[in-house]
């Protein structure tokens, strides 16, 4: 177990944080929360867990192995990191770049302006054939100035923006105004607990933004919609991003062809833009609760978006679901989203 240091995304107060432990648990990691906050968390986990974070996550920024953590003092930063095992994270003829971030205020005291290069020299010393690359380093060593904290180690994971930004709804050559955007999608499997090897299921899927996030983390999935076009139109956008293992099929939500599916991941629609077939929204989604919770798997998980004006969650209870957790996400002055997550018990 090593000590994992997790930056988060400022875009939501509960879904970073949420989503990160869902990973952990679905990937079947053991961690331990050592310390919480409004934009990190510090974890006790395998090494390996933070390189999961990073190509699994949406709300997560980065994720670094621990390898110093003391004042944010130079000299005491110059005394902790003649301990630090470099060697294990970079071997020669490797490249690498040191960079120094603050969060929440944090500011070295004592010659701090000097400290990234003097990190850089200690690695370049640490083995011989090391080389320095400030634009496309082999590994990026981060420091974190935390407060009255210094934090030092290699990155093992890093969520990248030039992804989502190339899946958002425009850029999709099917194109609805109900999309989902993709970072909120993809956390959505996240918080389902979907892993590899195990089916995820959309029975709403739309122009399959789900579906595409899910597959592109290597996780099969399925998508029901009722109207051709939005099925056509799906295929049309996980063939444009080259996505596998995706199940299409042009089936009633209300009766679904499918048993045993471990777990749900939707955003049913609930009027406005998304079309509910003349069916009124609340109707519909409580309708659908009903057959979800027979189609899940025993321990299995759904989850779902919707207004969070109509409190879902008390009807969820009352078909025999254990709520997980409950989201907040607001989307403009007439929708606030709620993202739940429910399980069959």
């Amino acid at each position: 177990m090593s000590r994992i240091f997790v930056l988060l995304s400022g875009e939501n107060s509960t879904l970073p944080k949420a989503e990160v432990k869902a990973v952990l648990e679905a990937e079947g990691y053991a961690y331990r929360v050592i310390e919480s906050q409004k934009r990190f968390l510090r974890l006790e986990a395998p090494e390996a867990a933070g390189t999961m974070l990073g190509t699994r996550s949406s709300y997560c920024r980065f994720c670094l192995i621990e390898l110093v953590t003391c004042e944010a003092e130079v000299n005491e930063v110059e005394h902790a990191i003649t301990t630090a095992p470099f060697e294990r994270y970079i071997s020669p003829q490797e490249s690498f770049a040191v960079r120094l971030r603050s969060i929440q205020g944090g500011e070295m005291r004592h010659g701090s302006s000097k400290l990234e290069g003097k990190l850089g020299k200690f690695i370049l010393d640490s083995a011989k054939g090391l080389r320095v690359d400030l634009n496309n380093p082999d590994h990026l060593f981060l420091g974190v100035v935390l407060g009255h904290r210094f934090i030092f180690g290699p990155v093992v994971g890093e969520v990248g923006g030039k992804g989502f930004a190339a899946r958002l709804p425009r850029k999709k050559p099917f194109y609805h105004p109900s999309s989902l955007q993709p970072k909120l999608a993809r956390c959505m499997v996240n918080l389902s607990r979907a892993s590899k090897g195990r089916l995820v299921l959309d029975p709403f899927c739309g122009t399959g933004t789900i579906l595409i996030e899910a597959g592109l983390m290597g996780i099969e999935a399925m998508g029901i919609d009722l109207q051709r076009r939005m099925v056509q139109g799906a295929e049309k956008n996980i063939a444009y991003y080259d996505v596998e293992g995706i199940h299409l099929i042009r089936a009633d939500s209300l009766s679904p062809p499918v048993k045993e599916i471990d777990f749900v991941a939707t955003d049913p629609p609930y009027g406005g833009v998304s079309s509910t077939l003349g069916v009124p929204a609340s109707e519909l989604l409580k309708r659908f609760l009903a057959v979800a919770h027979d189609v899940l798997a025993t321990d299995g998980y759904l989850c779902m978006a919707f207004p969070a004006s109509m409190n879902l969650s008390d009807t969820a209870g009352d078909l025999g679901f254990k709520t997980v957790e409950r989201h907040k996400v607001y989307i403009h002055r007439s929708l606030t989203r709620e993202i739940a997550v429910f399980r069959q018990v």
